[in-house]
């Protein structure tokens, strides 16, 4: 029996192909994206009620100075865009898996014009979102990680949305983002 070469190629929800190894920054469109984020649960789905990626990448969008909104709400586009959400501690363990992920990542934002790497105001917002996630969202909400550090949670309350809910408040939020760009890009000519 012989065995097909190895396939770096995944299937998209819109019928797209994403090459893992070489993405094509054209490959990409903003419903896939969202559309995997919102299947995605936070935490490996070890959280007391399903809490999206998608939901997550829009709190984060928040949080951040205008000018990273963008690159705060894609941040986890990668998770999106053809790989699965791996736990941190995992991934540590797997540096191809991290590499590959810079790679994806990369390639999103170059398709929707944002710099990388992420500005540190993302990955600032990120850690207090998740600190509020913990709390908010799970059974071990009061354990010590490391990771968090002295990071206090937000004072507001999450509460989960649904996948369909969370991919259409993504959507919302991509649109007004997107909107906000070509009006300062329009007003700058």
């Amino acid at each position: 029996m012989s065995h097909s070469a190895l396939r770096t190629e995944v299937s998209m929800h819109s019928g797209r192909y994403v090459d893992l190894l070489n993405p094509d920054p054209e490959s990409f469109v903003i419903e896939d994206i969202a559309r995997g984020l919102a299947n995605t649960c936070r935490f490996s789905g070890q959280c007391s009620v399903f809490y999206s990626v998608a939901q997550h990448s829009v709190l984060v969008s928040h949080l951040v100075p205008a000018e990273d909104s963008l690159a705060a709400l894609l941040h986890d586009a990668s998770e999106g865009g053809g790989l699965p959400d791996v736990p941190t501690p995992l991934k540590a363990m797997i540096p191809d898996f991290k590499e590959i992920e810079n790679r994806v990542q990369m390639a999103i934002f170059q398709r929707f014009g944002i710099p990388y790497p992420l500005p540190a105001s993302v990955k600032t917002a990120d850690l207090r979102a998740l600190a509020t996630e913990r709390r908010d969202l799970t059974p071990w909400g009061d354990d010590y990680w490391p990771l968090l550090g002295d990071v206090s949670p937000l004072p507001i309350r999450i509460k989960a949305l649904d996948s369909q809910a969370a991919y259409n408040q993504f959507m919302d939020r991509f649109y007004e983002l997107a909107d906000e760009l070509i009006f300062k890009t329009e007003k700058k000519a």
